[in-house]
């Protein structure tokens, strides 16, 4: 297997919002990108994995990057990484944020208020999110601003979505304080207790999620819309996404909503255009 069809397998397998998100880039940005959130997907695991050598990982991986940028990288993600890195100027200040983000998922911390979540948004999807900016290039310097921030709303929506996923895996990212607002407890949610506070809070979770949402896609400035396209193409299958499990917010405790195939073809061929 070629380090990028590793990648392809790890981040954006045919059918993904991902795959569909690339699809019209020109081969050598769509390699890129790819490679980018495979590194994601590779951190996201040591986080899911044993947390007795969870450290050693994201250590090997901190030194795996570090040798990305001297060209000795040895995993197939970094050998991918590495050329990329050069041809786009990749900054490794975007790289380390994305071990910080890693490190709150290793630790499984909770987060007091929607600031800190928000916080950690930005390092988990907002610092992969301006890596890929400046893969897809832009002209005005506020650009890289936007995409972090669209890049840190769309962590929040797929928190959100997937609350039941990462209950499985130990983690709960919905803020401290939101949860007593809603009069609900840690252990209820765990449970996987369907109440009507909880339904509150979720159809709370996903208006406020939404309108990150179309904030941050607003902010995007128009001569760079066109070369930004593909993050603009994950926001709308994000937006369509919320929508879908806004019809029964408590349905995410019990399973996954997820777009069709063809409605995310449909949506990013619309969006490209």
């Amino acid at each position: 297997m070629t380090p990028e069809e590793y990648c392809q397998s790890k981040s954006s397998p045919p059918g993904s919002s991902l795959y569909y998100s690339f699809l019209f880039l020109p081969p050598d940005k769509r390699q890129a990108v790819i490679a980018l959130f495979a590194l994601r997907d590779e951190l996201d695991e040591v986080a899911d994995g044993d947390p007795a050598v969870a450290s050693i990982r994201l250590a090997w991986w901190q030194t795996e990057i570090h040798a990305m940028f001297a060209d000795r990288a040895q995993h197939p993600v970094g050998r991918l990484l590495a050329p990329a890195i050069k041809r786009y100027q990749l900054l490794e200040t975007g790289f380390d944020d994305m071990l910080l983000g890693a490190e709150s998922d290793v630790a499984k911390t909770r987060f007091a208020d929607y600031s800190a979540l928000r916080d950690y948004c930005k390092l988990a999807g907002g610092a992969p999110a301006g890596l890929s900016a400046a893969v897809f290039g832009y002209s005005d310097p506020s650009t890289l601003h936007a995409v972090v921030e669209l890049g840190a709303s769309l962590q929040l929506a797929e928190i959100i979505v997937a609350t039941g996923r990462d209950v499985g895996r130990g983690r709960l990212y919905l803020p401290t304080t939101e949860l007593r607002e809603f009069d609900i407890r840690v252990g209820d949610i765990f449970h996987r207790n369907n109440s009507d506070n909880f339904k509150r809070l979720m159809e709370f979770q996903l208006t406020r999620a939404s309108a990150a949402l179309k904030q941050a896609v607003a902010q995007i400035p128009a001569i760079d819309r066109k070369a930004q396209r593909p993050i603009l193409i994950r926001a709308a299958l994000a937006a369509a996404l919320l929508t879908e499990t806004a019809a029964d917010p408590g349905a995410v405790l019990r399973q996954r909503i997820a777009l069709t195939p063809l409605r995310k073809l449909w949506i990013a061929w619309k969006t490209r255009s």
